[in-house]
């Protein structure tokens, strides 16, 4: 099960008595602050709609790119150590 669906379990045992909407909403705030930083809040803040599942996916696509730039910045920085 994926986290965001943990969420969501979460958000409707925690807020029964919300409307779906709000609890997106609230879900996806929620999704957003857990990244702890701030240029990936922003990043997804801005490309996704209020939909728990959209942030997640969007966040964890950042990661994934995030994750290979600084992978290829470090490969980069071996090969030019080695000359």
């Amino acid at each position: 099960m994926s986290t965001a669906v943990n969420i969501r379990q979460l958000m409707a045992l925690s807020f029964p008595k919300l409307e779906d909407k709000v609890r997106e909403l609230i879900t996806c705030n929620y999704l957003i602050d857990a990244l702890d930083d701030s240029a990936m809040e922003l990043k997804v803040g801005e490309k996704v709609s209020c939909h728990p599942d959209a942030t997640y996916n969007e966040a964890l696509n950042l990661e994934k790119r995030k994750h290979n730039i600084e992978t290829r910045r470090a490969s980069r920085e071996d090969c030019t150590d080695s000359y």
